[in-house]
């Protein structure tokens, strides 16, 4: 990752009752965000066990970039269907990657098993 590199993880949680009203929402925005300037990565995932807690995953060639698409486009538009969460938003911003061996020596929480990827409805080849 270089020094210019933005990468930012955003937890959702949804309200059961209004899952698929909020996915129709979060389809738009990762779609149209994938095809942002400088948008390196933008996916959506949801845990394993539990359907109702998504993840999106950000990745940006630059602050500025980051901050036009999220702070003025994403979040104004989750943030009108917060109704539909049944818990605030929780984000991180990665700053540096870990190296190898740092990794395998952090206590782990939570594996990439533990997730599985969202398709938007169009993409599904049922």
């Amino acid at each position: 990752m270089s020094t210019q590199e933005v990468i930012v993880v955003v937890q959702l949680r949804l309200d059961a009752n209004h899952r698929e009203e909020f996915l129709r929402t979060l389809f738009d925005i990762v779609e149209r965000s994938r095809i942002a300037p400088e948008c390196l990565s933008y996916e959506l995932f949801s845990r394993a066990e539990d359907d109702n807690t998504l993840v999106l995953f950000q990745m940006w060639g630059t602050r500025e970039a980051f901050k036009q698409n999220w702070v003025y486009s994403d979040l104004p538009r989750i943030n009108t269907n917060s109704h539909l969460l049944s818990a605030p938003i929780e984000s991180w911003e990665l700053l540096e990657l870990p190296c190898e061996e740092s990794v395998a020596a952090m206590p782990q929480k939570t594996s990439v098993n533990d997730f599985s990827q969202v398709s938007s409805p169009s993409a599904r080849h049922d």
